[in-house]
């Protein structure tokens, strides 16, 4: 059986390869007389070929060499001026909903719907798109409905005060009730239900609430701009002709709540081969997005200031259900579960019965100019970040760029008869591993030990603390922990705190409970792989955890899996989690730690206070067919601020490009290694790490620290100012100690503004020696 499950795999990689080979891009294949005629490409064709492809992919951020200028499609007949401040004026219909906002200091007129009869938008749509609200309910059947503001049997009740607003929103015929408060202040508008306000009187029962959900809509291609997204590093939604989609974004600010959310994404391939290599889209990583009418010229950042834990981003580009972009988030009071009738599993979908206790709230901040852009959007959020105390300078920088070396010591391996723990990397040859780097010239070198507790990562009981006697003494682990710490550097022990196998916990009383009353679990459908099911353990006993190694283990620094990303709703009878609460326990167990750094796989924004390292940083979007691009939004919000590391580079991240890419985004190189070879993790938790033998890789760390510390070295401390493509394949970013980075994607030396940017290299102008 495993071995047919093994060849299954190689048959299945074969025909996936056989599959892109059809879809290559006709381009792609184009070749010259000679090559022609030899049937062959020469390295050079090849090498010009694939940095096209992969340049002017959804992967990078495009160059767009005209720019044209933003007309606002929206009038101002029948609006009357209702609030107003030195920026902004805002008008709206009398007895509507219905607005308009005037930037002041350019004249440009935002809006929602555009007109009385906005082309391809029906009834229904045309409420949602000119409306302050809509709402979707579920009716007393547990059907799905909507209703907006505009509706004709809802009654709106305004009340003005300055340039405060106060809207009743009685939507009588189903029973419910709020009320919205509006607040103008300088460049910023403001939304949020007034707390304690949402009622319900009849049968039905709110599901999520959406503001302004058409604020800045465009039909098709008729605006230049685009929307920004969170979506991974961050993503741009270009303008662009009508296209029938098949769906848009409508992602869970900070990721899925395992408690409710299905986890099985990733199973639906519709193709015969396992789900046990797929991964998730990537995460919502902040809570906000942008609206751009012309870069340069106009742009709104909407931040989630209240409800982020039950907030989602949506978008839609225009081809999905309507012609037009509109992008903008919700708020969910509650969602559809699986309700079991019986003992045997059987449910049904039905509405959550109470409503999650939250404050929707959500601010527009109006730019003009400079300000009207991704780029400047990330230095301005950024700035609130710093005034609100989230992200502070970093303490301590050094002259060298970190590299980040996981290493593998003990794991359990699966036996004919019994199972057995096995040692891939001792202590002492770890010790050895990471003073051949230092050897090698690595001056600024962190490490972390998968694997350290006794009985391995796998095979040791949930958290566990004592130390594998086999990979060494805790007298040898402080002896490694001193000579990291004497090069600059820090020892981590590695912990997957959120989750765990069936052979680590007891399910009834340590793993978390969905609202379905099942056990919150990922899970894959191979059932050759060891542990195909990873259940997700309560929160409150995952942070009781977290205090106990720093009791057990507080000399050493932690790398902590599963804690800071995806937080859960717990629904353990008579001991529920909400997932705000759960965001709480982990940040405050992982700040309750000590001066100590602390290292955390892709953490939310809710932990940046209590990490000093964010590792597996996301490096592009998810590449949805209508994101056009990708942008470093997030890693220009924490450079200065966090250390960031790539994914391990030798688990599919190592190329030229990604090298560049890294060094375009100023992240950092990571790597995870074993000294034993790569296939003895057969038949372990951990066999996709298929290529992890330190010998084999130990040149390649060094190249890639070397080259991505060449020109990284030069803005060691400082923050990223703007970003921007100057031409095809060629993008430059600035730093706030005078430094510029240009980056050159093509296969071909380009020049811009006089300077000659090397072929798949970088030019660093203002640092203290302008090099290639």
């Amino acid at each position: 059986m495993l071995f047919n499950n093994k060849f299954r795999k190689i048959a299945g990689i074969a025909a996936l390869t056989l599959t892109l080979a059809s879809v290559v891009p006709a381009e792609f294949l184009q070749c010259s007389a000679a090559e022609e005629r030899t049937g062959e490409l020469s390295d050079s064709a090849i090498t010009e070929k694939t940095s096209q492809s992969e340049s002017r992919s959804n992967r990078h951020t495009q160059y767009i060499p005209e720019k044209q200028t933003a007309v606002s499609p929206y009038g101002l007949d029948g609006y009357t001026a209702r609030m107003e401040s030195e920026y902004l004026q805002v008008l709206m219909k009398n007895g509507s909903g219905q607005m308009r906002i005037v930037d002041k200091r350019n004249g440009y007129i935002w809006g929602l719907s555009q007109d009385e009869q906005p082309e391809g938008l029906n009834k229904t749509w045309y409420q949602r798109a000119s409306s302050l609200c809509t709402i979707i309910y579920y009716d007393k059947s547990g059907k799905e409905n909507q209703i907006s503001t505009e509706s004709p049997d809802v009654d709106l009740d305004f009340a003005f005060q300055g340039n405060t607003m106060e809207c009743g929103i009685n939507m009588k015929e189903i029973g419910i009730s709020f009320t919205v408060q509006m607040s103008l202040d300088k460049d910023r508008l403001s939304l949020n239900v007034v707390e304690g306000s949402m009622t319900e009187t009849g049968d039905c029962m709110v599901k999520e609430l959406y503001f302004l959900p058409f604020l800045g809509s465009t039909l098709e291609d008729e605006i230049p701009g685009y929307f920004f997204v969170p979506d991974g590093c961050g993503a741009l939604i270009r303008f662009q002709k009508a296209v029938s989609y098949t769906s848009g974004i409508e992602s869970r600010v900070y990721g899925k709540d395992p408690g409710i959310d299905s986890l099985m994404e990733a199973a639906n391939l519709m193709a015969s081969r396992g789900n046990d290599y797929m991964v998730e889209e990537n995460v919502m990583t902040l809570p906000l997005f942008g609206i751009v009418h012309g870069e340069g010229q106009n742009g709104i950042m909407a931040v989630i200031d209240s409800g982020a834990e039950q907030a989602y981003i949506t978008a839609s580009a225009g081809g999905y259900v309507t012609k037009y972009n509109w992008v903008t988030a919700k708020f969910a009071y509650r969602t559809s579960y699986m309700k079991p009738i019986n003992k045997a599993g059987t449910g049904i979908f039905t509405a959550q019965e109470e409503r999650n206790d939250i404050i929707p709230g959500i601010t527009y901040t109006f730019l003009t100019g400079e300000e009207a852009g991704y780029s400047a959007m990330a230095v301005r959020y950024r700035e609130q970040l710093y005034e609100q105390g989230i992200l502070s300078g970093a303490d301590k920088v050094s002259d060298d760029i970190p590299l980040w070396v996981s290493v593998i010591g003990a794991e359990i391996q699966q036996g004919i008869l019994f199972d057995s723990m096995k040692v891939f990397t001792t202590v002492d040859e770890a010790q050895a591993i990471t003073s051949d780097l230092s050897q090698r010239g690595i001056t600024n070198l962190s490490a972390a030990l998968y694997g350290w507790e006794k009985g391995g990562l796998n095979g040791s009981d949930y958290g566990e603390t004592s130390i594998e006697r086999k990979l060494g003494s805790k007298s040898d682990l402080r002896d490694w922990k001193n000579m990291i710490e004497a090069g600059g550097g820090t020892l981590y022990l590695y912990k997957n705190v959120g989750q765990a196998n069936a052979d680590q916990i007891n399910k009834r009383v340590q793993a978390a409970i969905n609202m379905s009353n099942a056990y919150v679990a990922y899970s894959t459908d191979n059932s050759d792989l060891m542990y195909p099911d990873s259940y997700v353990v309560k929160p409150k006993t995952a942070a009781k955890v977290i205090q106990k190694m720093d009791q057990k283990l507080g000399e050493f620094s932690f790398a902590m899996d599963h804690v800071g990303n995806a937080p859960l709703s717990d629904y353990t009878r008579g001991e529920t989690v909400t997932r705000k609460e759960t965001m709480e326990l982990f940040a405050d167990a992982l700040g309750s730690i000590g001066d100590r750094p602390t290292a955390a796989f892709g953490p939310s924004l809710y932990m940046w206070n209590a990490v000093d390292a964010y590792l597996d940083m996301p490096m592009s979007n998810s590449q949805y067919i209508f994101e056009t691009d990708s942008v470093p939004f997030l890693q220009m919000v924490l450079k200065g601020a966090v250390d960031y590391y790539v994914p391990y580079m030798n688990l599919g991240f190592y190329s030229d490009y990604t090298i560049l890419k890294t060094i375009e985004y100023g992240a950092y190189p990571s790597f995870i290694v074993a000294e034993a070879q790569s296939h003895e993790l057969a038949d372990t938790p951990l066999e996709n790490m298929f290529s992890v033998h330190y010998e084999d890789w130990s040149d390649n760390i060094a190249d890639a620290y070397m080259r991505i510390g060449k020109v990284l070295n030069e803005v060691q401390g400082a923050k990223i100012t703007k970003h921007d493509m100057v031409a095809s394949g060629v993008a430059r970013v600035f730093y706030d100690n005078g430094v510029t980075i240009l980056v050159n994607y093509n296969a071909e030396e380009v020049v811009c503004e006089g300077e000659t940017v090397p072929a798949l290299g970088c030019l660093v102008k203002g640092g203290a020696d302008e090099k290639e």
